[in-house]
């Protein structure tokens, strides 16, 4: 006679141990370790904890381990106009923490960028967004060493004036944070002058936006070949789903395989072009006298490691004499 005897979970089994984790009563040795700025930020910020004793918080959350070392990682703060003393403050909470017998402290390296994203509904007439490709940059840099495509002079007038309209805030230009990466060097070219090209367009903060490489950029990346069967390389992929990202109205570039992708890059909302045929440069500076300024500064006039004022008289010598 066959008997359904429906299952059933022992006695030992039905309930989780009491008292934490252990295995027949020995404790595990456990190591923590601790990111500052994620706890600050994502736990303690909003709330009267914020002098947490990291050792009494590792007991609470994690009973019955035996806690052998706690590693605290953060960067000290730069002060703000708004809070001169939040460096203060941090200080003296990395003094109390160093009091415990089992932390240590290790530091890194602080980070503070502004973030910024296209508006969801921009203002006729608004300022227009042009992503530009890394080969640009580098024929930029070529052009300042002599070493250019000479076919590309066109092009890299406009890319100038761009860059020019982009300094005067009529227009925004971005660029994906690859391209940092990208721009090394200039066909082998590491000379100051070059590195000091790639700094001033890239990282300064004056001409180019820097597009960060989200979750959601790469994964815009992948679909490229998952969802429209469009076959690039990481780096251009990355390049153009920045672009997407950003909503912006063309992505510029010398690269052969967007341009033969651009009908398909088209249909999603992305116009690929050369630089001299960009629609986002306002007319009046189409009419900008071409001018080496921008990729041949004086060195009394510019200066990359300087915080001196930046002022679209650096770029055109012409304007700064009137």
């Amino acid at each position: 006679m066959n008997v359904d005897i429906p299952p059933r979970s022992s006695e030992r089994g039905r309930e989780p141990p009491k008292g934490g984790f252990a295995f027949e009563g020995m404790k595990i040795r456990t190591n923590v370790y601790v990111d500052g700025f994620n706890l600050y930020y994502g736990a303690a910020k909003y709330t009267p904890y914020k002098w947490v004793n990291l050792a009494e918080l590792c007991l609470q959350v994690l009973p019955g381990l035996e806690i052998f070392r706690i590693r605290y990682f953060t960067a000290l703060v730069k002060p703000l106009p708004a809070d001169p003393h939040t460096r203060l403050r941090q200080e003296i909470y990395i003094r109390a923490l160093e009091t415990l017998p089992n932390l240590t402290v290790h530091y890194g390296h602080y980070l503070q960028s502004t973030v910024s994203m296209r508006l969801a509904a921009p203002r006729p007439g608004g300022p227009r967004f042009a992503e530009v490709d890394s080969c640009c940059f580098i024929e930029l840099a070529l052009q300042s060493v002599g070493k250019n495509d000479a076919d590309r002079e066109n092009d890299l007038w406009f890319l100038k004036e761009l860059l020019n309209a982009a300094s005067d805030e009529e227009i925004e230009v971005l660029t994906s944070t690859l391209s940092i990466a990208e721009c090394s060097h200039a066909k082998g070219d590491v000379s100051d002058e070059v590195k000091s090209l790639f700094k001033r367009f890239l990282t300064s903060g004056r001409y180019v936006f820097l597009v960060q490489d989200t979750v959601l950029v790469a994964e815009k990346a992948r679909n490229l070949r998952w969802v429209h069967s469009l076959s690039f390389g990481g780096a251009d992929s990355i390049h153009l789903a920045s672009a997407m990202e950003m909503k912006c109205d063309e992505f510029l570039t010398w690269d052969n395989k967007p341009h033969t992708s651009a009908t398909e890059l088209n249909d999603l909302a992305l116009s690929v072009r050369f630089p001299r045929d960009t629609h986002c440069l306002p007319d009046r500076y189409r009419q900008q006298q071409l001018t080496d300024a921008i990729v041949n500064p004086s060195p009394q006039t510019e200066s990359i490691e300087s915080e001196t004022q930046a002022s679209t008289s650096e770029l055109r010598p012409d304007e700064a004499e009137t």
